[in-house]
């Protein structure tokens, strides 16, 4: 899915799944790298990245919404999920990082997994 037609649309599909994983993760003390992977398939890790590299463009009450409902199906991936989001949007108006490396890092979270493919042992 592309984040851009409707990111809520794809909630109620992979919220089930991220629910159920949690229990595992947390009785495992795992990362819930399963549930990164349905995000990244439902288009919405990259959510704050700008439309213009492939993200969804979404703003703050959007992102808020996201963040909110998957906190509701497993916090630890709420969690992480708004931490991804909040350095994507920080990043698109910072001009501390040179512009080639920050346009590829906002690639990297559309093409790719995001969060998901930073953490030792992601897939």
């Amino acid at each position: 899915m592309n984040a851009l037609a409707s990111p809520l649309a794809a909630l109620p599909d992979v919220l089930p799944g991220i629910a159920a994983a949690a229990v595992r993760h947390d009785r495992d003390a795992s990362f819930p790298h399963d549930s990164f992977a349905a995000l990244h398939q439902a288009g919405l890790l990259a959510l704050t990245v700008p439309a213009a590299l492939g993200g969804g463009g979404g703003g703050l009450r959007l992102t808020a919404q996201v963040v909110e409902w998957v906190g509701a199906a497993c916090p630890a991936t709420a969690l992480v999920l708004a931490m991804q989001y909040l350095k994507h949007a920080t990043l698109a108006r910072s001009p501390a990082w040179p512009a080639a490396l920050r346009e590829q890092v906002q690639h990297d979270a559309v093409a790719k997994r995001g969060a998901d493919q930073r953490v030792a042992g992601g897939a």
